[in-house]
């Protein structure tokens, strides 16, 4: 199955040994392309590739030089639905209420295609099943667009994640530009398709300006002070200790810090 990484920071870091590790298990289990979101304030640089991040020049360049940021979300593809093209490639972004939006999926909901979803103006691009559960997730979102607030998006992502978990493995990454929403339902591990679907640790430290506070991250900030990061990912990417998601829960981050749990 895919892999997916995000990071929610308090301060601006550079994702460089996570991504390296992630991009390490490109080359036996996911090597059907690799996606990348940076955001900055409600805009983002988006990095995409249908091959493997391992055998890349632009992903390798990212890891080692990556662009600094509080918010990521990161994606290696196996493909279970839709071609290896770059239009079936994560990270899928879109614009909605003058911010982008970002989703990267991990999982097999082949039953979203059969729900004849009247989509709007989020229509797909490409023809793969997570697409097509962004679009319908957008559209929910659009129609109440004047009455949402945090409560009121985790509530629909929440409802979101468990409709997809009924019709099989479910795990995504989601940001609508100020926070980063994770769910997490089941996914292949060697004995069976099971919980949990992701793992999260959060790491808090004290830095100095050009530091390396955090092993795997390096933070760019010019005050001393107290930086915050949580890390989400499909597998632990470190020989610390992480936290396994419960199924079907959802977790809502905002600057490294947890702020919601459902």
């Amino acid at each position: 199955m895919c892999e997916l990484l995000g990071l929610s920071a308090r301060y601006p870091v550079t994702l460089e040994m996570s991504l390296q590790k992630l991009m390490q298990r490109a080359e036996l289990s996911n090597p059907d392309g690799w996606g990348a979101v940076f955001y900055e304030q409600n805009d983002v640089y988006l990095f995409r590739e249908p091959e493997p991040a391992n055998n890349s020049m632009l992903a390798n360049f990212l890891a080692e030089s990556g662009i600094a940021s509080h918010l990521v979300l990161s994606h290696i593809r196996r493909a279970t639905s839709g071609s290896v093209e770059l239009r079936n490639t994560h990270p899928f972004v879109r614009e909605l209420n003058g911010c982008m939006h970002s989703f990267a999926f991990n999982g097999n909901v082949p039953g979203v295609f059969d729900l004849g979803l009247e989509l709007s103006r989020f229509s797909p691009i490409g023809e793969n099943d997570a697409e097509v559960a962004f679009c319908w997730l957008l559209k929910q979102f659009s129609n109440e667009a004047s009455k949402l607030d945090l409560k009121r998006t985790a509530s629909i992502l929440k409802s979101f994640g468990d409709q997809l978990a009924a019709m099989g493995p479910a795990n995504f990454l989601y940001s609508d530009s100020h926070y980063l929403y994770a769910y997490s339902s089941r996914r292949s591990h060697l004995d069976s398709v099971r919980p949990p679907g992701l793992h999260y640790i959060t790491r808090q430290c004290g830095q100095e300006h050009n530091s390396l506070p955090c092993v795997g991250l390096n933070v760019k900030t010019t005050v001393d002070t107290v930086q915050t990061v949580t890390l989400i990912a499909s597998v632990p990417l470190s020989d610390e200790v992480w936290i396994p998601f419960a199924e079907n829960q959802l977790l809502v981050l905002e600057k490294g810090q947890i702020l919601k749990q459902e």
